[in-house]
């Protein structure tokens, strides 16, 4: 079975573990000790963001478009969601650059970039990868006689 053809509850254990991950990259970043470290793993927490939004778009959205009559604002909001995200990305790679900020101010944009990702997962795993909105079961509705 293909990645595109993952059953509701594959795609929420998937995009779960990933999740997982994101938080070891997360805790790397804050646990940085010096400069080059911290850039080091926050480039790792960037890249591993960007397949991870990649993940989401490709297996996630199509998922949420047709799981029930909330489906397509799920996928608006997650597409949304993730352009905001991407646009962050981008912003903290060019600080990561080698002409960017003092390490201090580096770091702190770092960790506020981590608070709000743990945020926006949590909010997630709360409205969206939940058993009950991502479940296999089918419901069939027998219209006339």
């Amino acid at each position: 079975m293909g990645d595109r053809e993952l059953s509701c509850e594959a795609v929420r254990k998937r995009i779960l573990a990933e999740h997982d991950q994101l938080r070891a990259a997360m805790a790397s970043v804050l646990a940085a000790g010096d400069d080059a470290r911290l850039r080091l793993a926050a480039h790792a927490l960037l890249d591993f963001l960007d397949e991870h939004l990649a993940h989401e778009d490709e297996l996630l959205a199509p998922v949420l478009r047709t799981i029930d009559a909330w489906g397509a604002e799920r996928e608006r909001r997650l597409r949304q969601e993730h352009a905001e995200q991407r646009t962050e990305i981008a912003r903290l790679r060019a600080a990561l650059a080698p002409t960017s900020p003092e390490p201090m101010t580096l770091a702190s944009e770092l960790r506020h970039f981590v608070d709000l990702l743990r945020g926006d997962m949590a909010a997630e795993e709360r409205d969206t990868l939940t058993a009950s909105v991502l479940r296999d079961d089918c419901i069939c509705i027998e219209i006339g006689g």
